[in-house]
């Protein structure tokens, strides 16, 4: 079937690519329409940047949605990898392609927002007292121009004089809202694991896929 050529893209938003015409090719066409659209794919560090200043407001911004749409991001990413890549699930497809869509709010999820800021403060409380030269700032949505389809949107960047540049992501497990932290080691399905006497994330955990994502996007490492 014949597959027309594609010339540069703009890598910014990605709802521009849509071709409603597509779903009559057959899949080696479609395949190879893909991988046109993909290298062709391009965006500037200047664009980057702005969609990133842009975006501060997150969840409160459309524009946020819109240069999300397309894009794998970081909470996604786990999923991504996770997924059958010849029948891949229809929920993630709509995630990526539609993020902007209603999601149910469920009690931990909801319990999660609520106490977004709170942990927040206490975190900078925290930091202040056991870094140097400690400073705060908003994230939007990072995209990095050689990776023009992965995302992310860390809760917070961190930089201080003793340890670098991070990423901050917030988790507020509804598990252990009357407990402790250390009570989610009890639990297989739970996010950390001790490692010499300290909590970690567990490698295999989807929140451990989602923080080495924002990191790689974000080009933050913490010495």
């Amino acid at each position: 079937m014949f597959v027309p050529a594609i010339r540069a893209c703009n890598g910014s938003d990605l709802r521009l690519i849509y071709d409603c015409t597509a779903k009559n090719l057959d899949y080696e066409g479609l395949m190879q329409l893909c991988e046109q659209i993909f290298d062709s794919l391009v965006i500037t560090e200047q664009a980057c940047e702005s969609i990133e200043s842009r975006t501060r407001s997150q969840a409160l911004s459309a524009n946020w949605f819109a240069y999300r749409t397309g894009r794998v991001t970081a909470s996604e990413l786990y999923d991504v990898c996770h997924t059958r890549l010849e029948s891949p699930s229809v929920s993630l497809l709509k995630s990526i392609c539609m993020p902007h869509a209603d999601k149910p709010s469920t009690p931990p999820m909801k319990y999660g927002r609520e106490k977004e800021a709170e942990a927040l403060l206490k975190y900078k409380c925290l930091c202040e007292k056991q870094h140097e030269d400690v400073t705060f700032k908003e994230a939007g949505l990072f995209v990095r121009t050689e990776h023009v389809y992965l995302g992310a949107t860390p809760d917070l960047l961190v930089e201080c004089s003793c340890c670098g540049a991070g990423v901050v992501e917030v988790k507020c497990p509804w598990k252990v809202k009357d407990g402790k932290l250390s009570d989610l080691l009890s639990d297989k399905n739970g996010c950390v694991t001790e490692v010499d006497g300290e909590l970690e994330l567990k490698k295999t955990h989807r929140y451990y896929y989602q923080v080495q994502l924002q990191m790689f996007v974000c080009k933050k490492k913490l010495r």
